[in-house]
């Protein structure tokens, strides 16, 4: 026997060590932990149940495994009894169980054994089709509506329903709908819906549960107590996010005392709101508007709560906080609204943020100069400001109107401040100039700097013609000249970008500085426009015209003008005086989406040896707009960059949309 085959069969007793083995294992992903449990039996029997601790249906090799497990030939015969059995063997050792599809959802039911799941969550298993299925979508919908039963009024009615799996189901559930389903569908559908039911009721440890709405597809719920009493069922549940019942919140409590996250597709809150103090609960996330009484109402049975969201306040009230709160202000760490609207309204910052004395991160779609100048006053521990929505540009006819020099505020009042997150908030030059910012520690800086004194393209060229110099190397003390408002223009813009990069060079923390955002209109108003105008023009001969003059307006080849960048932006060059942030070494995100800064491979060079740390670019990214003119200065520095620092990602800012 060779020296390596014997390794193989009698591994030395160090690689034995249990300790050693688990303690890797849980750094490991499903790959790894699948080869490393194939090297000897010992190995396997200790690595197994790591493998099988997590089973997220939507990352590696399930999805594919899944769309194609009812096929005639299931890639490595990976069928449905396939996964049947593995979680009749191994159903047991699962912890963590995240679904979407269907077969998943049956299999982990049907195995008796898969009990000892701490974390349940289950997503749209609507929307999941393998490729068999979703040709039988196809051809339903291309079936005509009266053909085989498929008429609007047989698809509405009630589907067919099979075998109770449980005494305790009885009067909990009802037929849904048919829509496009068969016969054998609905059936089945009526199955995994009680399966859901059963994983539920039989895993007392769970300790996260999430539904979603998609499970009354399968059929509907008709008895809210059962949800009640299956909650009461799990007393070491602490996260729920319920997508699917109006709850009553003092019954939810009651009969889960110890909850302590809480996410709600909606709530009824009744009109006594609380009866009692709950301590456990510490975030609590739910849609729609309440009234300022019921949001202080909240606070005050609710002393433990450490983030509220919700969309907004329903109108404004002239209130005794001092007598809803009756232990005093509240200890609220995190304030988010969700409404897009929220901020019309100036009165409700001085109502409410007074009595947040310990908020330390604020998150809403549009901040005002009032709310800013309110969490200044009153928010002294203020680390993290948020806007709520980002959106997909900050193009003039799409953007989101925001207040200027809002968060400039914040920068220059609040010391604790860490993070502005608000690509679509401006701070001016001018302000700049005149506020100096307090806050040393920041580390995440995302906003709009715009209002710089550029000179454009043509007062570029005289301004060389008659002085044979670039603007950013102007010479302050010329000052005779008979173009005088074109120097004090330059000067100006120096000036400012001096002044501007000197305020960002203090703060050395910054990992995150994003200065731009995608400034194009990807919402494509221009084609917009021409399909609507279209709609109008009957005559051929005219129909023709006006796509050639539409075509000439885009460049004549048939490219999209989505529009350039902002105007007002910083020059990020050297000359401008870019290389005062040497001192962001720890800068992992620079971004200028939307920003006309001059970036040449003279300042990439600089990037790439100043900023060890940068991971990520935004602004030279290809992109991906539609029809959108090839860009190929922008293409050569992207290449460029990739030569100089290939660890670096080139990518554009995602937009942040609501869960």
């Amino acid at each position: 026997m060779t020296k390596t085959a014997a390794t193989t069969l009698h591994p030395p007793k160090a690689l034995l060590l249990p300790e050693l083995l688990t303690l890797i294992a849980g750094h490991l992903d499903a790959p790894d932990l699948l080869q490393c449990a194939q090297v000897c039996h010992a190995w396997n029997r200790l690595l197994i149940p790591y493998l099988w601790r997590t089973i997220d249906d939507s990352r590696f090799q399930w999805p594919t495994i899944l769309q194609h497990h009812d096929s005639a030939l299931p890639p490595g015969g990976k069928d449905k009894d396939w996964i049947f059995a593995l979680f009749a063997k191994f159903g047991h050792h699962i912890r963590h169980l995240h679904t979407r599809w269907k077969v998943l959802l049956n299999a982990a039911g049907s195995a008796h054994g898969c009990t000892n799941l701490q974390t349940f969550a289950i997503y749209d298993v609507t929307n999941s089709r393998t490729s068999d299925e979703a040709a039988e979508d196809a051809r339903l919908w291309t079936t005509s509506p009266h053909d085989n039963s498929r008429s609007a009024v047989n698809r509405a009615r009630a589907g067919a329903i099979g075998p109770l799996l449980s005494p305790d189901f009885e009067g909990v559930f009802r037929p849904a709908a048919v829509r496009l389903r068969s016969v054998p569908q609905q059936e089945q559908d009526w199955i995994t819906h009680q399966r859901y039911w059963l994983l539920v009721r039989q895993n007392p440890g769970l300790r996260v549960l999430r539904t979603h709405w998609s499970l009354f597809q399968l059929s509907e719920f008709h008895s809210i107590g059962f949800f009640y009493d299956t909650l009461a069922l799990l007393p070491n549940l602490r996260d729920i996010d319920n997508q699917i019942f109006h709850v009553d919140f003092n019954q939810l409590l009651e009969r889960v005392p110890n909850l302590q996250h809480y996410t709600a597709a909606s709530m009824f809150m009744g009109n006594a709101l609380l009866n009692n103090t709950y301590h456990s609960l510490q975030t609590l996330k739910m849609p729609g508007r309440i009234l300022a009484e019921t949001f202080f109402g909240l606070l005050n049975y609710l002393p433990g709560l450490n983030y509220f969201c919700f969309g907004c306040f329903e109108g404004a009230a002239d209130l005794n906080v001092s007598q809803i709160l009756t232990n005093g202000p509240s200890h609220l760490k995190g304030l988010r609204f969700l409404d897009r609207r929220t901020g019309d309204d100036e009165q409700m910052p001085m109502l409410v943020l007074p009595w947040l004395p310990h908020l330390i991160e604020y998150s809403t779609v549009r901040l005002t100069m009032t709310a800013a100048t309110t969490l200044a006053r009153f928010c002294p521990k203020l680390e993290v400001f948020r806007q709520g929505y980002n959106g997909d540009t900050t193009h003039s006819e799409a953007r989101m109107i925001t207040d200027d020099n809002t968060v400039g505020l914040l920068l220059g009042t609040c010391p604790n401040l860490k993070v502005i997150d608000a690509p679509h908030h401006r701070i001016t030059a001018d302000y700049m100039l005149r506020c100096e910012w307090v806050c040393q520690g920041l580390e995440s800086l995302r906003c709009q700097l715009i209002g710089f004194s550029r000179l454009d393209k043509a007062e570029e060229e005289l301004y060389q013609q008659v002085h044979g110099a670039d603007p950013d190397l102007a010479d302050y003390s010329d000052q005779h000249d008979d173009h005088q408002a074109l120097l004090d223009k330059a000067l100006l813009c120096k000036l400012q970008h001096i002044q501007v990069y000197k305020q960002l060079s203090l703060m050395t923390q910054l990992r995150i500085l994003d200065l731009g955002y995608e400034a194009r209109n990807i919402y494509l108003s221009t084609r917009t426009t021409f399909h609507r105008t279209l709609r109008y023009v009957h005559n051929p001969v005219h129909i023709n015209a006006f796509r050639n003059a539409h075509l000439a307006i885009q460049g004549g080849d048939g490219y999209i003008d989505y529009g350039g960048p902002h105007l007002g932006t910083m020059k990020l060059t050297l000359n401008s005086d870019l290389d005062r942030l040497e001192t962001l070494s720890n800068l992992e995100v620079f971004g200028f989406e939307g920003v006309d800064h001059r970036i040449g491979k003279q300042e990439l060079e600089w990037m790439a040896i100043s900023w060890p740390k940068l991971k990520v670019m935004r602004g030279l990214q290809e992109d991906t707009l539609p029809r959108v003119l090839p860009d190929k200065a922008k293409s050569e520095l992207r290449a460029f960059m990739c030569l100089l620092r290939p660890d670096v990602k080139h990518e554009g800012a995602v937009p942040d949309l609501e869960d």
